[in-house]
């Protein structure tokens, strides 16, 4: 596959039998402000509706890229599998079964940008957490 324009950040999502969440948790990536990623979607052999789920949004948006492994690899061998398929600069993963806040990805890439000597980037956010970046440091 030739690539045009490899996006600043692949959303990695890898599935297993999570059909009850993923339309929200495709629906919320595509609801991000952050507008230069592809969304990768890895199925694990899931038993229910999950694959036609993934593949259906998939069909609407070229952004969304749907692998189905041929045979069950696990947890973390299949976000490694979905890490290969990564072409963007960053990775985010997101589980199946959660959803991603409109302006988490603008976060964790300004934060991983302005610190280009950072491993990773992360977003957090609740009661009594910043809402803008922090440097981590060990101590």
């Amino acid at each position: 596959m030739i690539i045009e324009h490899a996006p600043t950040v692949s959303v990695l999502t890898t599935v297993y039998n999570r059909a009850k969440y993923l339309g929200e948790c495709i629906e919320s990536v595509q609801q991000s402000k952050f507008k230069d990623y592809e969304h990768i979607i890895v199925d694990d052999g899931s038993t229910d509706e999950s694959v036609a789920i993934a593949k259906r949004y998939a069909q609407e948006d070229p952004k969304i890229i749907v692998f189905v492994n041929k045979r069950n690899l696990g947890d973390y061998p299949n976000r490694n599998q979905a890490a290969k398929h990564a072409t963007g600069k960053y990775i985010k993963y997101l589980d199946a079964d959660d959803m991603l806040g409109r302006w988490a990805i603008d976060i964790m890439v300004d934060a991983i940008q302005e610190f280009p000597e950072a491993g990773f980037a992360l977003f957090d956010h609740g009661p009594n957490r910043p809402l803008f970046p922090v440097q981590l440091s060990p101590i």
